[in-house]
């Protein structure tokens, strides 16, 4: 899709090579699906915290929504393994 140049891909990104972050976010979600499956909570949020610094350093969307959607995804998982990273070094 990213080499045949998909309309979906196109109208997502701008133009040249930023329609590889597409399979960049691809690779990040396999990456922390195993670092989840493990359990490695400091790896997910470095994963997470990874993929934000990527998208506002390239800022490879065209829309501002995107941005929007993006960082708030990443956002609920960083709050949800900050819980989980909090209740496992301070027990109840």
């Amino acid at each position: 899709m990213i080499i045949k140049g998909n309309s979906e891909l196109s109208g997502k990104y701008h133009e040249g090579f930023y329609s590889y972050i597409e399979l960049v976010d691809n690779l990040r979600q396999i990456a922390y699906a195993v670092l989840a499956a493990y359990d490695i909570l400091w790896g997910c949020v470095g994963v997470e915290i990874g993929w934000i610094l990527i998208v506002f350093i390239i800022r490879p969307y065209t829309n501002v929504s995107e941005y929007t959607l993006s960082v708030g995804n990443s956002l609920v998982v960083l709050i949800s393994n900050g819980l989980l990273l909090y209740t496992n070094y301070n027990p109840m």
